[in-house]
């Protein structure tokens, strides 16, 4: 996104036109991959960038401010890997070399970002209540070609970011400003990186594994920690979904207020 001032019209048809209130405008670009930035609409940039109108809106004004950086939560919601948890990924891996572009400094953009944005725009148009209305929220998505909904369960899932902060440190990386990352298996203790895509300047060498820590310690993939148990809800909020189930059309709607775990005690049915 840049902010470049209006120009004064050509054609001097006025001989003394009022001025504009408006001095400044934006306009968007993105990397092409070859260090260079291309011009998009502000549609195309917004889908690009996941934003919003009224976030872009509030980016312009930003911008506008001269602020020059923005942050987001990018990695730290469910859904997005961030970059520290990538990399303790890409070591423990079996290839020679691996390389990882960011087209935007930071950010990761993968194909599968565009179903997720089916299937977003499909749950807003539904009601999903419980967890089981979400398979026809996701079959519907895409018509066409309906995804596949595997169901899964808590052991299935690693612990990437428990890893990733016993292991390595990327602190005085500034990871989050690096657009290329390589990691080779000549020598898994060390990554290289660099903040553009200029094929003049070379890779930086940096150690991110922890002291006492190196790749040999590492635990295979396989043998990573899961996931938490479950979470459990408090004893107050069993008590307002159980006296939701009245209002609930679906028998498995009313079944999972019912099944729901708490986090301590067995519930007693008595003092609802």
């Amino acid at each position: 996104m840049q902010v470049a001032e209006i120009s004064p019209p050509r054609h001097g048809k006025y001989a003394d036109p009022s001025e504009s209130r408006h001095k400044i405008t934006v306009y968007y670009t993105v990397p092409n991959g070859s260090g260079q930035h291309v011009q998009v609409c502000s549609n195309t940039f917004k889908n690009i960038f996941a934003l919003s109108a009224r976030r872009l809106q509030t980016l312009q004004h930003l911008k506008k401010q001269g602020t020059l950086v923005y942050e987001d939560i990018r990695g730290k919601v469910p859904g997005c890997n961030a970059n520290k948890k990538s990399t303790v990924m890409m070591i423990g891996t079996l290839f020679d070399v691996i390389f990882c572009h960011s087209l935007v400094s930071g950010h990761g953009f993968k194909p599968c970002d565009r179903d997720f944005s089916l299937i977003e725009k499909r749950k807003r148009n539904c009601k999903p209540m419980v967890p089981s209305d979400l398979d026809d929220v996701i079959t519907s998505s895409r018509p066409s070609k309906p995804f596949k909904v595997v169901h899964m369960e808590n052991e299935d899932f690693f612990d990437f970011a428990a890893i990733a902060d016993g292991y390595i440190s990327t602190t005085k990386l500034g990871i989050s400003k690096l657009s290329q990352i390589r990691v080779s298996r000549s020598n898994p203790n060390e990554i290289s990186n660099k903040e553009d895509f200029s094929d003049l300047l070379p890779f930086s060498t940096h150690k991110v594994f922890k002291k006492n820590k190196n790749h040999s310690k590492l635990p295979p993939p396989l043998k990573f920690p899961h996931l938490p148990t479950k979470n459990g809800i408090s004893v107050e909020k069993k008590k307002d979904l159980l006296n939701l189930c009245d209002y609930l059309k679906g028998q498995k709607h009313r079944d999972l207020c019912w099944n729901i775990e708490m986090d301590t005690g067995n519930f007693n049915e008595d003092v609802v």
